[in-house]
């Protein structure tokens, strides 16, 4: 319980370290409030563009890594562009279809499904 209650402390967190709000309220919670280890995982690993970008569920949290990376690209966070075929290696691993999953990878999915029809025939 403690790991479910520790990852949604991290997340609405973020909500305050990565705000440009000016209002006395926001400045003030955001002086108060330090980016968590978690949150900072993410923000790496969005700008290392040697790393896939996970969407799997976690044991350890209500919040998926797809929730944290499309939450962090949403507000601005640094995304580096990922290398495309080992990115639709891990999309086609992992059996991702979803379009805002795609995205993620730099993947629109008229090339996701080009590559998996080339690989298992027709769709």
């Amino acid at each position: 319980m403690s790991q479910y209650f520790e990852s949604c402390i991290d997340f609405v967190g973020s909500h305050y370290t990565i705000s440009d709000r000016d209002e006395p309220f926001w400045q003030e919670a955001k002086s108060h409030i330090k980016i968590s280890d978690r949150q900072n995982y993410y923000m790496d690993m969005l700008k290392n563009p040697n790393t896939s970008i996970s969407c799997h569920v976690n044991d350890w949290s209500f919040l998926t890594d797809g929730n944290w990376t499309t939450w962090l690209i949403q507000q601005g966070c640094e995304v580096a562009k990922r290398n495309i075929k080992g990115s639709l290696e891990m999309l086609d691993k992992e059996n991702h279809v979803n379009p805002l999953q795609n995205s993620l990878f730099g993947i629109n999915n008229k090339d996701y499904m080009k590559y998996l029809s080339k690989k298992y025939g027709r769709l």
